[in-house]
């Protein structure tokens, strides 16, 4: 269909890409993916391709944020280990 006057203009609403994404199973295609990588299961360069493609579409990247306060100073990171005993009952 190449070649279509206004094929490639067509614009989704947002309500209609938030459908088109909460379809895209982004579990079944990781699970896919590490058949492919830990198994050996065979996947074409395309079928790979795709899978990474609607992956993006679904599952955010990872981005490096940096945080500081309002002099500049970057926030220092306290981690506490807290060890509690819980009832298994509940």
């Amino acid at each position: 269909m190449a070649g279509k006057k206004g094929m490639h203009t067509k614009v989704l609403n947002p309500a209609a890409v938030e459908r088109i994404r909460e379809r895209i199973q982004a579990d079944r295609i990781i699970k896919k993916l590490e058949h492919h990588v830990l198994d050996g299961d065979e996947m074409t360069s395309t079928q790979v391709t795709a899978a990474l493609g609607l992956l993006k579409k679904r599952v955010p990247d990872l981005a490096s944020v940096e945080v500081a306060n309002k002099d500049g100073e970057e926030f220092k990171t306290v981690t506490r280990l807290v060890r509690e005993i819980v009832d298994p009952a509940k």
